[in-house]
Parts: C-alpha cells; sequence; structure tokens
C-alpha cells in the first residue's frame, strides 16, 4: 500500500507503479474524462498459446499399501 506521507492519501502499491511508470513516460492525463468505450484489444506480444491440457499436472494421489 503507497501512503503519502504529506496528505495521507492511499493507494494500492501496483496501481501506483504504473501510474508512476506512464507519467515518467510521458503521459499526461486528461483534463476532462472521456467518454466510457470498450478498451481495444491488447496486441500480440508474439506468446504462442498452448491448446490442450494443463502445462503442470499434479502428481497422482499417494496411496497407501
Amino acid at each position: 500500500m503507497f501512503r503519502c506521507p504529506h496528505c495521507g492519501f492511499t493507494l494500492d502499491r501496483d496501481l501506483n507503479a504504473s501510474l508512476v511508470l506512464l507519467k515518467r513516460s510521458g503521459w499526461v492525463p486528461p483534463a476532462a474524462p472521456e467518454k466510457l468505450r470498450p478498451l481495444p484489444p491488447l496486441p500480440c506480444l508474439g506468446l504462442k498459446r498452448r491448446h490442450g491440457g494443463a502445462m503442470i499436472q499434479e502428481a497422482p494421489a499417494f496411496r497407501r499399501g
């Protein structure tokens, strides 16, 4: 949790970190809220999706015997 030492404002640390990165990249928030609209799909990062079962399988149940 991020807490401002001057005014006491609190914010989730991950959200605060993302806002810091946006500010450092030159992003400036709009002066007025924009009309709400659906977010566009994220670009492909070159990761290939596996089809089928889970990547990690659980070990079989242990039986005494």
